[in-house]
């Protein structure tokens, strides 16, 4: 359980604060586009211990491999009163409603499912959501290209190079759905 408690611990720290940096590498030639990406995703090392000390469990069940928790804390990192662990207890999951949002509106959903991730669940949604808002932050392209000529033919090579790194505060998850028949986990996240 110990490991589950970390984990979580880890995702709601960086729904406070989180360092994002994306890096996204691609050459494109005659033989076609060959890519990498590198993302990484951190927690406030502070706003990390201070959650670690003072969240609550709300829930916790075992399955057959794995272990959940769901934890909590309140917006100033205080521990949660047994009035809000009920009414949290008593919640029940929000289906979200998967409308086109405007680009200005700071909502984002994502979606992601078993074609996507090896290891499936919300995280990979929240991923996603963390590395849209800091590409559309800040992100810095650089480009070099290649012309390479001799007698017979020509060839050209371009090397482009797109990193990106922020800090996003308060990325917060407001909704999740698992949709079971799809295999599917949805995400919405405010960010303001």
């Amino acid at each position: 359980m110990e490991v589950a408690i970390d984990n979580a611990v880890f995702w709601l720290s960086l729904q406070f604060v989180a360092v994002v940096d994306h890096r996204h590498a691609e050459t494109n030639n005659i033989y076609g586009i060959l890519d990498k990406e590198l993302n990484s995703y951190l927690p406030d090392n502070h706003i990390h211990q201070i959650i670690k000390k003072n969240y609550t469990i709300v829930d916790s069940f075992y399955t057959f491999q794995n272990t959940y928790v769901f934890i909590a804390i309140n917006d100033d990192y205080s521990q949660l009163d047994s009035k809000s662990i009920d009414h949290l207890k008593n919640v029940s999951a929000n289906k979200i409603e998967l409308v086109n949002t405007k680009l200005d509106s700071n909502i984002y959903i994502a979606h992601c499912n078993s074609f996507y991730e090896i290891i499936l669940n919300e995280h990979c949604s929240y991923q996603e959501i963390l590395k849209e808002i800091s590409l559309s932050d800040n992100i810095h392209i650089k480009s070099m290209q290649i012309d390479v000529m001799n007698d017979v033919s020509s060839k050209q090579e371009i090397m482009t190079e797109y990193r990106s790194n922020s800090i996003i505060n308060n990325a917060r998850i407001t909704d999740r759905y698992y949709n079971k028949k799809t295999d599917t986990y949805y995400v919405r996240v405010f960010y303001k």
